[in-house]
Formats: structure tokens, sequence, C-alpha cells
């Protein structure tokens, strides 16, 4: 194949790439994916694969022309989130207007964004999509970049020699759409329960809420044996029935959770974004947001190269995006893993500074609004897509 840049992967972080690049460049792009692509997306169900997108992705959506696509089929925003350590009485709670903003984020499933992604594409005719294509490192040797966007288990990252430091969290994720007794009122609940932490995140309807529920993989599995009423009644009282009773649940699905760093982001003529550099447990929501941010980085390193008649795909040049990225995300995956730490412990100092640790967030603004500006995407050192 004969393109500049062939990106490896039709998830959302590599069609995002694509999308940005053809609109902000005039270089030739392939994508190639193993599996099939067609749009999935259906109006009458919700898809169990659901992110948190914070303001900054949805900055990124609007400035490629993606985001009219979602917002005219579904959305579901929150204004608030709630956090709360069921072994004690502490809580915190995040609201949009202590920052000046009408939401702090939107929960949106993965498959509506990879349309509306596909959608943009459609109208990118310097883009070619290779789909359900066995990948061979032949194909690409005439490509001035690879971009590896594959996922966890990178063939990009693999060919490339990149070592990968990895861990298994001890958890797996079971998520299923639930419909509650009571309104979510755009309210993101956590509740960090002793075996791991259960999320209810709000979707459009008031009633709906898409919940991700970590804990031990026996565990786990015994959960996704119980019968629909029992498994209602079981995270009901999980949630402490904040939300009243769940009178209705999807079918539930599960998957591991891994911490997965890439030692480095670049090799000669190859970057790595997205899961395929990183992936993190996803009790803070910001697994696509930082893969997000990894792309519009290195579209900002491609186009500034470019501008500057320099080589786009010269390891020199990567350099920037991989001191970028990988420092930024270094922050935010150590801050995720810590809490992930401290709140999954049954010790009892540890209970008490994570009592304390919910209690003085609460009662001070300004660390609050610390958390809150990061979590949205409000800070300094921001890709150009991610900005207003």
């Amino acid at each position: 194949m004969n393109n500049d840049i062939t990106i490896i992967g039709a998830g959302i972080a590599g069609l995002t790439t694509a999308c940005a690049l053809a609109q902000k460049t005039r270089l030739s792009i392939a994508i190639i994916d193993t599996k099939p692509l067609a749009q999935t997306w259906q109006p009458d169900s919700y898809h169990h694969r659901v992110s948190a997108i914070a303001l900054s992705s949805k900055r990124i959506f609007q400035n490629i022309g993606a985001w009219q696509h979602i917002a005219s089929h579904r959305i579901s925003p929150f204004n608030r989130i709630t956090v709360w350590d069921n072994a004690s009485s502490a809580e915190v709670s995040f609201r949009a207007a202590e920052v000046g903003e009408a939401q702090l984020g939107y929960i949106l499933e993965n498959n509506l964004m990879q349309d509306a992604l596909l959608s943009c594409l459609q109208q990118l005719p310097q883009v070619i999509i290779h789909a359900s294509t066995t990948l061979d490192m032949s194909q690409l040797q005439h490509s001035k970049l690879i971009i590896g966007a594959d996922g966890a288990n990178s063939w990009v990252r693999q060919q490339a020699g990149i070592k990968l430091a990895a861990e298994d969290y001890g958890h797996d994720a079971i998520v299923a759409t639930v419909r509650t007794a009571k309104p979510h009122e755009q309210n993101a609940r956590q509740v960090f329960l002793q075996d791991g932490p259960l999320a209810f995140l709000p979707l459009n309807d008031s009633h709906l809420c898409s919940i991700v529920w970590s804990m031990p993989p026996e565990q786990a599995q015994a959960t996704l044996a119980l019968n629909d009423d029992e498994f209602k009644s079981q995270l009901s009282q999980a949630f402490s029935n904040r939300l009243g009773e769940v009178i209705e649940t999807s079918k539930r699905f599960s998957f591991p959770l891994k911490k997965q760093r890439a030692d480095r982001y670049i090799a000669d003529r190859i970057a790595l974004i997205g899961d395929a550099a990183h992936t993190v447990h996803p009790l803070a929501g910001q697994g696509l947001n930082v893969g997000l941010l990894d792309a519009a980085a290195l579209v900002d390193v491609i186009t500034d190269a470019l501008h500057h008649n320099r080589d786009f795909g010269a390891l020199q040049t990567l350099r920037r995006y991989e001191r970028w990225r990988k420092g930024e995300n270094a922050l935010m995956l150590s801050g995720i893993d810590s809490i992930k730490a401290l709140f999954c412990s049954n010790k009892q100092t540890t209970k008490a500074l994570r009592s304390f640790g919910l209690n003085i967030t609460q009662q001070m603004p300004l660390l609050k609004n610390l958390f809150i500006n990061r979590a949205i995407g409000a800070y300094d050192g921001l890709p150009t897509l991610a900005l207003y």
C-alpha cells in the first residue's frame, strides 16, 4: 500500500486520528482493521459498551465534525458526580456549576461514536478503509508512518518489539443496562465496595443507567450465573438502594481488567495511541479520554512537522509526541492506580485514610475544582483539537 500514513485499528482513537489528519493535511491515509466494519448503533436499545466522555473529548469530536452526528442520535449528559465509600459515611459530590459548566461530561455508546466517525470519513476521499484484512508488515513498508491504534493486544506494538509492563488488576468488570425505580437526575454515581467499585452511569432515559461493577473474577462468574431477579436484588443492595430497586436489567457482559504500559510510545516510523500504549482501570472513566488526547497530540505533532517541512514519521519528530503524552498519561494513570489501591484495601488504617480524603475533598472547594478540571479536560497543555 502506497499511503503516507497507515493506521492499524478502526476503533474510536484510530478513526478520530484519520478524520483529523484528513481535514488538516493532504496526506493519503489508509485504515486497516482485521474485523468487518458496519454501522451497528440501534436506536431501540443501548449498547453494553459505553464510555464517559470528558468535555475535552467532546471538543475533539466537535472540531472534526463528529459531534453533530452523535448529538442527533443519542447523548446522555451528566452534571454531577457522587462518590462514596461503603465502609464509612464519607462522600464527595462534584457539580458542573462549581466550575462554570453546564455539564461535566457525557455517557456515550462506543458503537455510536464509531458510526459517527465512519460517517465523517465518508466525506474524506483521501482516507481508504480496508476491513477484514489480514495484517502483514509487507503491506506497510511504503508508509511514512504507521499508527498503532489496535488496542490492548496491539499487533503493531508487538511487531515494533516494544516492551509492555502488564499487571492483572484482579478484577473483572460486569456491564449491563438497568432500569431503576428512582430517576438518576443526571448524576453519575460510584460506590467503593469491599471487593471493588460499582458505578451507575446515567443514560438519556431518566430511569436508565449503564452499570460497571468491578469485582474478583470468581465473584464475577458467580454474579453472571445469577438469574435476573437475583442479580437485580443483589445489585440494588450493593448500591444501598440509592436509586430505589433495580426493576429491569439487560443481558450482562463481563471482561477482565488489566493494567498495561508500553515501555515506549514510538519506534522508527511507528507511533502508538490509546489502548495500544496504555490501559487503565475504568473506575475514573478516563480510558477513552486519554486515548483521544493521544490522537489529538499526534495530529498536532504531524501537522507541525509538515508546516516546518520536517519528516513527520522520523523518530526525532515522534519523540515530541512521546514526551508530551507519556508524561501526561503517567500522571493520570498513576493517580487512578492510587485511587484503586486506596479504595480496594480492607486495612483499617487505609479505610480511615480514604474516609478522611473524601471528607476533606468535599470541604475544600479549591481541591474539588482541581479534581473536576482534570477530569473534564480543562487544564494547560491540551492539544489543539481539545481546545475551545
